[in-house]
């Protein structure tokens, strides 16, 4: 469900991982190569940034979409995306504050 460029992407920080069963089994790999529609896409390179703590995250990622939104782009666009519920109140905090549109959609997957 993703494309080349996010699974080359994670491929390259989860390598890092030396307690993986691939880096203790020779021969063993784990590459994957997307498929379907996501062959499609343009391909755009993820970036990685480190923040200090989740609040310094916050701050980084609300002052890059405020530079996306001032550069043209729409914001119906823009996604932030967060592993679990409980990482979204810094990120709403912080663009209430910039007085940004957003919404939040919550799902869970059972």
């Amino acid at each position: 469900r993703s494309t080349q460029a996010i699974l080359d992407a994670s491929k390259n920080l989860i390598d890092n991982n030396q307690l993986r069963l691939i880096s203790q089994i020779p021969g063993l790999s784990k590459h994957l190569i997307a498929s379907g529609e996501n062959l499609e896409f343009p391909h755009i390179e993820p970036s990685v940034k480190l923040f200090l703590n989740e609040f310094h995250e916050a701050v980084g990622v609300g002052t890059e979409i405020k530079q996306l939104i001032s550069a043209g782009e729409k914001p119906n666009e823009i996604a932030v995306l967060y592993p679990l519920n409980k990482h979204a109140p810094p990120y709403r905090m912080h663009l209430r504050c910039w007085r940004c549109l957003l919404s939040f959609i919550a799902q869970q997957i059972f």
